[in-house]
């Protein structure tokens, strides 16, 4: 009986050694998951942290685009304006030039009216 006994004794001793060799697994593995959870936590934040960086770097590069763009945009605005200027002047001297042609016909036929009443004069 005492034999009986003993060999129980051992088997739930042995059973108790082997639930206690689960759980120190269990642990373990729970540990290993915990670990990598928060390996995996600190990553997203590094990631959300270069994210937000890189952000900000293209807002405040997109914000001096901006400026040049409008920088740009003023000196188009400027050149239009310069070349129609520049347009009108060459029409305007374009007309003069038509004008001058015209008053220099109109005085080359007085002189040879002229010409021909003093040769008149002079016979």
């Amino acid at each position: 009986m005492v034999m009986v006994v003993l060999n129980l004794c051992i088997l739930r001793f042995t059973t108790c050694i082997r639930c206690l060799t689960s759980f120190n697994t269990f642990l373990m593995v729970n540990a290993v998951v915990e670990e990598a959870r928060n390996t995996v936590k600190e990553e997203i934040r590094l990631a959300n942290d270069r994210y937000k960086t890189c952000l900000v770097r293209m807002e405040v590069e997109r914000a001096a685009l901006d400026e040049k763009l409008a920088q740009r945009d003023a000196e188009i605005t400027k050149l239009s304006m310069t070349l129609e200027e520049l347009r009108s002047f060459t029409s305007f001297s374009q007309s003069l030039q038509l004008e001058l042609d015209k008053v220099e016909s109109e005085l080359a036929e007085k002189k040879q009216e002229l010409r021909l009443f003093l040769s008149n004069l002079s016979c």
